[in-house]
């Protein structure tokens, strides 16, 4: 059938010679309390809401699987997209089938719950990058590629575009961000988005109170805050745009990490007839809880350790049934038919530039007596000394060694030394001026010859002997 859960998971996942196991279970619409609190004086508006759990898996490894809540009014339906998670395990030597299994099974939705024509359906999502949401331990894979947070904004947008390419309004808000600076998201994107949101009046945002309008969605930070407005008595009188503004210094839009708050809203164009009940698995209450719980239970951290998840998932998802113990495989299988071959993606791998091998050129051909001319092959110069090539061929000039010159002989005045020799052995003879060395006077042991005066002596009498 055109319209089924199949027919658009297979138009979706890339084409390839895989086959994949997919897994589908929800629950009938049950009661719920109003997304947003009424004005004062009015009632709440019924609400129903339906789990859905999607899962897709490969040679039995869970690829990635997705939690989506289905919100129903009167007026308005909302999917919101609680968890998606991937365990890091793909077919080898294929492109990834995450993205076109979560936009194949957002359109199967969107199909379901348009009702009629002219019913309002948004799509919601809260967009934060996170190590793992649904698959235990699944961060410590090797395999699994975590993106940044605005590189998860990025696929969401690109994923929302797929799901929903019918004429909508779309909005993208990044606290922090202004709207200059948020346009880089949906860079590529052939759809109207704007930097915004669907709730309350856009044209007066000062006159519509926030807890009024915002949706209080499960694990989402607008529901957070509205609650702790509540709490200290500031959610009466906090406007949309002042919820906005504040919203940026929330720690779960700050301490330097990047969110995106998406919105797709659209207008069916026709109603549906597809009932839901005719895909997948449907469980009450206490048994989706049960399956849940044992998939955020197991352990993915690899490849071993996916397959065992796997398989508990899947036969405890069936005892829970009711199947029989031989007979627990309630899954469907899907194949890729979406055609990826144009431009630069194959269905096998990513795109490349490959180096083609530069062909020979044929020998020159005779037709009717006439040469036809070839391309010239182009001369491939091996060496400068090749003998065979006779063209002259420039060289680098080699630089010639130069010898050394001996130093001539110079004057050099040297300090003086006291004690050494004038010259050195075996240093070469050069004329150099030396210091005048100041020549000591020998010390004589005898008096020096010089007039000194001497003391006068008194000479002896002598006796003069008179013969």
């Amino acid at each position: 059938m055109a319209s089924s859960l199949k027919h658009y998971l297979e138009r979706y996942i890339p084409a390839s010679d895989f086959h994949y196991d997919a897994y589908y279970l929800h629950t009938p619409p049950k009661k719920e309390k109003a997304l947003a609190r009424p004005p004062k004086g009015m009632r709440p508006t019924p609400t129903t809401v339906a789990h859905h759990l999607f899962a897709l898996a490969h040679n039995g490894h869970l690829i990635c699987a997705i939690e989506a809540l289905v919100y129903t009014t009167k007026d308005l339906t909302t999917l919101y997209v609680s968890k998606v998670d991937t365990t890091g395990y793909k077919p080898p030597k294929t492109q990834s089938p995450v993205r076109g299994a979560i936009a194949g099974f957002l359109a199967y939705l969107y199909l379901v719950y348009k009702k009629k024509e002219g019913s309002r359906l948004r799509l919601s999502l809260f967009a934060k990058s996170q190590p793992q949401y649904l698959f235990p331990d699944s961060a410590k894979n090797q395999n699994k590629h975590v993106v940044d947070d605005g590189g998860l904004i990025k696929w969401w947008v690109k994923t929302s575009d797929l799901a929903i390419p019918e004429s909508s309004k779309r909005y993208l808000i990044v606290p922090g961000m202004d709207r200059y600076d948020t346009r880089k998201f949906w860079a590529g994107s052939k759809l109207d988005w704007v930097t915004g949101h669907p709730y309350g009046d856009p044209k007066d945002p000062n006159s519509s109170i926030a807890r009024e309008c915002i949706p209080c969605l499960p694990d989402d930070p607008k529901a957070r805050y509205v609650a702790e407005l509540d709490d200290n008595g500031s959610g009466a009188t906090m406007t949309l745009s002042q919820f906005w503004t504040t919203m940026e210094f929330r720690q779960e839009c700050s301490a330097g990490r990047m969110v995106g708050f998406i919105s797709v809203e659209a207008v069916a164009k026709e109603g549906s007839s597809v009932d839901n009940n005719m895909e997948g698995k449907t469980l009450d209450d206490k048994q989706y809880k049960r399956a849940f719980e044992v998939l955020i239970k197991n352990d993915f951290s690899t490849d071993e350790f996916c397959k065992k998840s796997t398989e508990a998932f899947v036969r405890s998802a069936g005892k829970i049934m009711g199947l029989p113990e031989g007979d627990r495989e309630w899954g469907f299988i899907v194949v890729g038919t979406k055609d990826v071959t144009n431009g630069s993606t194959t269905a096998c791998a990513g795109a490349a530039n490959i180096l083609s091998v530069r062909r020979k050129a044929p020998e020159p051909a005779v037709c009717d007596g006439v040469i036809k001319l070839q391309p010239r092959k182009k001369v491939k110069v091996e060496s400068a000394t090749s003998t065979d090539v006779g063209v002259n061929v420039l060289q680098p000039r080699k630089r010639e060694d130069t010898p050394k010159v001996e130093a001539p002989a110079v004057n050099v005045l040297q300090p003086r030394r006291k004690g050494e020799a004038q010259y050195e052995a075996g240093q070469e003879s050069v004329n150099v001026l030396q210091p005048r060395r100041k020549e000591k006077t020998p010390v004589e042991d005898t008096e020096p010859k010089v007039n000194v005066l001497q003391p006068r002596r008194k000479e002896a009498k002598k006796a003069n002997s008179v013969e």
